[in-house]
């Protein structure tokens, strides 16, 4: 496939085509200058937590990244409210929060590996302790150590 510099705007403008078909590009319009003004409105505090879903002419519905913070968008309803309607928004009656988080993926852990020379030393050391249960204990971990690990051993989230 070729690339051309016209090619973003001939896919721009066959979106926009489908959207007027559809009878979705005044929606689409207005959905966008409706998410402008919330972001100017409410302010960087709320950027990279909320997000405009839904407007249905009288009532703005936010999308969340936490209950937390669907809390504070309810304490502070009235003057998120009033911010709105004094940037232009002046239709707007009622503020919904909807929490949708974020997906969190925490990376596994990595599963230190060890030399079976470290093993060895550790079996080394272990013969050299005289109470036998911390002996055998030291047995057991080195004999760990030189094995490979099970699958989903030393992996946690």
């Amino acid at each position: 496939m070729r690339h051309s510099k016209s090619r973003p705007n001939a896919v721009a403008s066959s979106i926009r085509e489908w959207l007027k078909r559809h009878g979705l590009s005044k929606e689409i319009e207005q959905l966008a200058a409706v998410t402008r003004l919330w972001e100017r409105s409410a302010g960087g505090q709320w950027r990279q937590v909320s997000w405009v879903e839904r407007w249905d002419g009288t009532a703005l519905t936010v999308g969340v990244s936490s209950p937390g913070v669907a809390t504070r968008l309810r304490f502070e309803h009235d003057e998120l409210l009033a911010s709105l309607q004094r940037d232009g928004l002046t239709e707007v009656r009622e503020l919904r929060a909807v929490v949708r988080p974020k997906e969190v993926r925490r990376p596994l852990r990595r599963h230190r590996r060890y030399s079976p020379g470290g093993a060895v030393r550790m079996a080394e050391s272990a013969e050299e302790i005289a109470d036998p249960e911390l002996r055998e204990a030291l047995l057991r971990l080195a004999g760990r150590l030189n094995a490979p690990p099970e699958d989903g051993e030393g992996q946690g989230g």
